[in-house]
């Protein structure tokens, strides 16, 4: 069986929707609630890692990390103590931990 890979998405609201953006890779999705962007952005994580594969034969390659203001946003929401939702595995084997930054 294949490692898995950890992913973080950190989720973040604009106006009526909730981004959620990876960290270890630029991968984001947008959506009006929570249930459609975690849907969303699991399919485009799958997507991104399926591609990779096709592109370059290895997950995620070619992909370059979130800029970081993502990153900075991350660690200003770890010492806040926001919420963390339950993680999701995707089919890639790729584990997304998220965590919301209000």
């Amino acid at each position: 069986m294949a490692e898995t890979e950890r992913v973080r998405a950190l989720i973040i609201k604009q106006g009526d929707h909730w981004i959620a953006q990876c960290l270890e890779y630029d991968i984001a999705a947008q959506a009006t609630n929570f249930d459609q962007l975690r849907t969303l952005l699991l399919e485009t994580v799958d997507a991104e890692w399926d591609e990779s594969l096709r592109r370059h034969k290895s997950g995620f390659a070619g992909l370059e990390p979130a800029p970081s203001y993502f990153h900075d946003r991350w660690e200003r929401r770890s010492k806040a103590l926001r919420p963390t939702f339950p993680e999701a595995a995707t089919k890639a084997n790729v584990r997304i931990e998220f965590a919301i930054d209000a």
